[in-house]
């Protein structure tokens, strides 16, 4: 079978990591690390984690210590690649809260979140999934968050938890007037210091 490229790659002259040879890969690595060092830097949190350097689990830990927003951008981000362009689950930890109507989905992911993000009301609040991405920020004074879905009009960046909760009831609110349920979620990126 002929190496995978894709249109970026044969422009650039590349073929896909996946195409190339244990040792290529293993060379390209260790480029990627000499260029760090030579630009005074460090390697990168992904080559290092997964380096074959490291001798043991207290190594690897005092790196995550060092670099954990970069690591929580870095899931983040490998969450939404596999949901948005590989159409796949997000590899990493995932909640999943289920229960008969109304015995307190919402009202537990919200105290996770210290945040009124969601309706909660006697009767059928919720009427489409809420998939919620956590990522800490310490440099936040207040939550940030990002909401985007099909059952919404457009993409939301850089919102208020208020205005998610406003965003979120009026979805419900149109869905519950409409006398539907919708599978298609929205998608929640919270970021807070708590």
């Amino acid at each position: 079978m002929p190496p995978r490229t894709n249109d970026e790659d044969v422009d650039k002259g590349r073929t896909t990591s996946s195409s190339m040879s244990k040792e290529e890969r293993r060379k390209k690595r260790q480029q990627a690390k000499a260029r760090a060092k030579n630009e005074g830097g460090t390697e990168p949190l992904a080559t290092a984690v997964t380096s074959t350097t490291w001798q043991d689990d207290s190594q690897t830990a005092k790196l995550l210590r060092m670099n954990e927003d970069e690591l929580i951008r870095i899931v983040a981000n490998i969450n939404k690649i596999y949901q948005d362009k590989l159409k796949r689950s997000a590899p990493f930890m995932t909640f999943v809260f289920c229960g008969m109507q109304s015995a307190g989905k919402s009202t537990i992911m919200e105290r996770f979140l210290h945040a009124v993000l969601n309706i909660v009301q006697q009767g059928t609040g919720t009427r489409c999934p809420l998939d919620t991405t956590c990522i800490h920020d310490e440099s936040l004074s207040s939550p940030v968050c990002n909401l985007r879905g099909a059952e919404l009009d457009a993409e939301k960046e850089n919102i208020s938890g208020h205005e998610v909760f406003r965003l979120i009831t009026e979805v419900n609110r149109k869905l519950a007037a409409e006398d539907r349920f919708s599978t298609e979620p929205l998608y929640l990126e919270y970021r807070a210091n708590n």
